[in-house]
């Protein structure tokens, strides 16, 4: 093991054993001077713009991805054995027209939005389809 891993483990397990007092620490010196922190956040966002606006993308993609996934097993749509979540979820999002009738689906509430078709006897996908298939599929 280098010098830098046993200092890193060294330190690792000085924070796990004081991360209360350290973190602590750090928050009363952040509300002695705010002013301080915040340009330090401004610098480092003008020097990192590229990995920041990344970092933030990934996640609201993810927490988009969460909320979706838990608003389809709140229905109670199951998943066959071959299939999972994350594939589901890609299908649903990177899928630009209707399976039904070709229109082209977006997001929101409109009659040509996505919608995660599924059988309400069974609670097994069927596809993706705009509102007005999927309204028309469930009759």
């Amino acid at each position: 093991m280098g010098k830098e891993n046993k200092e890193q483990t060294a330190w690792q397990k000085y924070y796990d054993k004081n991360k209360d007092e350290i973190v602590r620490k750090k928050r009363e010196k952040r509300s002695e001077n705010p002013e301080k922190y915040a340009a330090q956040s401004r610098k480092y966002y003008q020097k990192n713009k590229e990995m920041c606006a990344m970092k933030q993308m990934i996640r609201d993609k993810s927490r988009h991805y969460e909320k979706t996934i838990i608003s389809w097993q709140a229905q109670g749509i199951k998943l066959r054995s071959d299939e999972d979540w994350l594939s589901v979820y890609l299908h649903y999002i990177t899928l630009e027209e209707c399976s039904n009738c070709a229109i082209e689906l977006k997001n929101g509430c409109n009659l040509d939005s996505r919608n995660l078709d599924h059988s309400h006897e069974t609670c097994f996908i069927r596809d993706v389809m705009c509102s007005n298939c999927n309204r028309l599929a469930g009759k």
